[in-house]
């Protein structure tokens, strides 16, 4: 009986797919690939209770040309194109839309699951080669990400910092990538453009009892923003004249560890001039000279920072 059961549901599990064979569906289970759209073009949907891992979708519609992802067909310049390997793992319709579904994801810890949701099979199997690579093929990998980056670099360098030449605008997005961090942008302060570069979160959740609000600052620009700096000015290199310098983003976290109260995050925003930048790389100046050539906002008030607190 319970053999039975099981065809049964396998069965069941096909129901809906149009009366195509499975033959016709573009991928299987187990079968690796590359995906070409970006995280950040992708719907935040949870963090799992049980392996911490988040869960992302999108829906997948017709557009003239191409895809659209979640409505936008600009999906490719949304973000950092990945390398991450992933395996098909779920292959289903969806009882209460109709839409067929794709779900895979990675082998390692922390990996994101990502569900595409399409119209059909029929359109799942005519778009999927427009937004993934199989995971053997290099050549291909290294195609779309030079054509997601070239995307990215042209919705990314405008204004006055279309003024770095376009070969390094490309090797600053993948040194930023390759630096963890979670988005580039243009930024403009007191009527001066600066390279905005989000760092997401610091990965720490402060005891208030322990660490007060200066010393969590000090810690997430040394921990954090200080060595993605480096980066990002060995590959910017000398700034052009229109830019005035790059603006760091993190988040830092808190809360009371005794009564679980007081929680909350800080967002830190530092704006620094390209020459502090590169005089500080350089080993020229202090990390303090740094901070204090440059703007600190935390919370949306400007804030003075010692770093030995």
């Amino acid at each position: 009986m319970k053999i039975r059961c099981a065809v049964v549901a396998v069965a069941v599990l096909f129901v809906g797919m149009s009366s195509q064979a499975a033959d016709d569906v573009p991928m299987k289970r187990g079968e690796k690939y590359v995906s070409k759209v970006p995280l950040a073009a992708m719907k935040f949907e949870n963090v799992s209770a049980w392996n911490g891992n988040a869960s992302y979708s999108a829906d997948i519609d017709a557009a003239s040309g191409g895809v659209r992802v979640n409505g936008s067909d600009q999906w490719l310049a949304a973000g950092f194109p990945t390398t991450t390997v992933l395996t098909v793992r779920k292959i289903r319709n969806d009882r209460g839309t109709g839409r067929f579904e794709v779900e895979l994801s990675g082998d390692g810890y922390g990996t994101a699951a990502e569900t595409f949701r399409f119209t059909n099979v029929a359109e799942a199997a005519r778009v999927w080669p427009d937004l993934f690579v199989p995971a053997a093929n290099a050549s291909d990998i290294k195609a779309f990400r030079d054509a997601a980056f070239a995307a990215l670099a042209k919705s990314t360098f405008t204004g006055p910092l279309a003024n770095i030449p376009a070969d390094k605008q490309i090797a600053i997005l993948a040194t930023a990538q390759d630096a963890k961090v979670v988005s580039i942008k243009p930024e403009m302060y007191k009527e001066k453009a600066y390279l905005g570069v989000n760092l997401g979160s610091d990965g720490y959740v402060y005891n208030t009892i322990q660490v007060k609000q200066p010393q969590r600052i000090a810690k997430a620009l040394s921990r954090t923003v200080f060595p993605a700096l480096k980066q990002i000015n060995k590959t910017l290199g000398k700034c052009p004249d229109s830019m005035a310098g790059v603006k760091f983003s993190i988040l830092t976290s808190y809360k009371n560890f005794v009564s679980e109260g007081d929680a909350g995050d800080d967002v830190i925003q530092m704006y620094v001039p390209c020459q502090s930048m590169a005089q500080f790389a350089d080993a020229d100046i202090t990390s303090q000279a740094l901070v204090n050539a440059s703007v600190v906002i935390v919370n949306d008030n400007r804030v003075d920072v010692t770093l030995s607190e």
